[in-house]
């Protein structure tokens, strides 16, 4: 992973156990979305 959002997502991941699903919900994006911003 690389980049500020690449950062955050393995962040929240590693603390708090948040799944992809999850943040697409919060954010209001598609999962493919977070999939995306995770591989940098």
């Amino acid at each position: 992973m690389s980049g500020g959002a690449a950062h955050l997502v393995e962040d929240l991941r590693a603390r708090g156990g948040t799944k992809g699903s999850d943040l697409a919900n919060i954010t209001r994006v598609s999962p493919g979305t977070v999939s995306r911003w995770a591989a940098g």
